[in-house]
């Protein structure tokens, strides 16, 4: 998968798709000598769960946003960065309302409903994730298996969770 004879990505960290770098962030990613992106003391809990918000910020850091997943071939090049569900760059005011990438677009336009998982269990089945209150702000997950669900945007269970059921990784995108 390529975008031409210019990559948007920088020393081939991350993958070019239509003109954009899609990058994943996150704890299986980083090897002796690597560099994390700058994130504040803060960005973890203690549980490990990186909330949405933080990961927009270390994207913009990056010179991106959270990837949109605004068709089959991006879904598949952001599928194929995953080392377990991370955060993508939509969200909803609440679990009921309707989802919209950071663009403003619909989260729905696409793919229809085989592109959305059941509603989370709690976080306790292997790469689920926290499922929100129906009055919380709701931000979007993409599973290994490319499905996309609603969680916490606090990426964490609460009272903890012991890393099960929490979002600890991401994927920007950046043109």
């Amino acid at each position: 998968v390529g975008c031409g004879t210019a990559s948007p990505c920088d020393g081939g960290a991350g993958r070019a798709f239509m003109g954009s770098c899609f990058r994943y962030f996150g704890p299986a990613v980083f090897g002796p000598g690597d560099v994390p992106p700058p994130q504040p003391a803060t960005a973890r809990s203690p549980d490990g769960a990186v909330a949405w918000e933080v990961a927009q910020d270390v994207c913009a850091a990056w010179g991106g946003t959270l990837a949109r997943v605004k068709g089959r071939g991006q879904m598949e090049v952001v599928r194929s960065l995953l080392r377990e569900a991370a955060w993508v760059g939509a969200k909803s005011s609440t679990l009921s309302s309707p989802v919209h990438w950071g663009d403003g677009a619909p989260a729905a336009a696409w793919g229809g409903a085989d592109m959305w998982g059941a509603p989370c269990s709690g976080g306790k089945r292997s790469g689920d994730c926290p499922e929100p209150a129906s009055t919380e702000e709701a931000c979007v997950v993409m599973g290994l298996g490319g499905l996309l669900r609603r969680a916490r945007c606090s990426g964490g269970v609460p009272g903890g969770g012991g890393g099960r059921g929490v979002v600890r990784g991401w994927v920007c995108e950046r043109a």
